[in-house]
């Protein structure tokens, strides 16, 4: 028995080792990005895939690292990575926004195209020309648009004005009640 005593016992420190130097890569890697999650426990944990507990026995060796990454920013050695690191994550936004603006404008360049063919297909298709009456339809589409703003905002004013009759209902049940005695 004490032979598979020891043989766990020699399992679990390799285990115990591996975790170490998990969390010594980790933070190494964290001295040298200059990452400001270097004091988070739980951050060195889940990047080392270690319990938060088990960076706790390191609280001395964060706290040299910490003090190696303020002594880099006090000297500047650490700030050109920072901001390069900074100027990646803006540069990255940017082009970001700057894609979504090109797809958008892409979008409407693809939809005016396939109006564009349409039309020349309609037309090739009959042999005349029907932007004549693709114009009537146009115009009467926007006539009818503004018809429809129109009532909206008609509707919305009715909306309004029983809203308002509603209130004074309720006002004049609740003073008729006040003034009626009970029965």
């Amino acid at each position: 028995m004490p032979d598979g005593q020891s043989a766990m016992r020699h399992a679990r420190e390799g285990i115990n080792e591996r975790k170490r130097k998990a969390v010594e890569n980790v933070i190494a890697t964290m001295v040298r990005e200059l990452d400001p999650a270097l004091g988070n426990d739980s951050e060195i944990a889940r990047r080392a895939g270690v319990h938060r507990n088990f960076v706790a026995k390191f609280s001395a060796e964060i706290e040299v690292a910490r003090a190696e990454v303020n002594r880099r920013y006090l000297t500047g050695q650490g700030s050109k990575a920072a901001l390069s690191v900074a100027a990646i994550r803006a540069d990255y936004e940017t082009l970001k926004q700057h894609a979504a603006q090109l797809d958008r404008q892409n979008r409407a360049l693809r939809k005016r195209l396939g109006i564009a063919l349409g039309d020349e297909a309609v037309e090739a298709d009959l042999g005349t020309d029907l932007r004549p009456a693709l114009d009537a339809l146009r115009e009467q589409r926007d006539t009818h648009a503004v018809r429809v703003t129109e009532l909206e905002l008609e509707l919305h004013g009715m909306h309004e004005e029983l809203d308002a009759a509603r209130r004074t209902n309720r006002r004049l049940m609740r003073e008729q009640n006040l003034t009626t005695p009970a029965a």
